[in-house]
């Protein structure tokens, strides 16, 4: 996966990194998603410095067991599921 941007990355490809460990598909992941959790927290809570902290603990979540996303749904639903529980 070396060289492909994030446009031409699909999720299977980048969930199937992060399963592996790669270190590179967290930080696309990061990226990609990361301020879309932070707006949706803020909403909810009303508070920036909440709503990131939050958005932190959902991404140790989401390293944390990453390995059980089964592709029921998409990852991004999964992510924001995790986000908002």
């Amino acid at each position: 996966m070396a060289g492909m941007s994030r446009a031409t990355e699909d999720e299977g490809q980048l969930v199937a990194a992060l399963v592996a460990g790669d270190r590179a598909a967290f930080a696309r992941a990061y990226q990609r998603y990361n301020a879309p959790m932070v707006r949706l927290a803020s909403a909810i809570l009303r508070n920036r410095a909440s709503a990131e902290e939050v958005a932190q603990d959902a991404w140790v979540s989401i390293l944390k067991n990453i390995g059980t996303f089964q592709g029921r749904s998409t990852f991004a639903a999964w992510v924001f599921t995790i986000l908002t529980n």
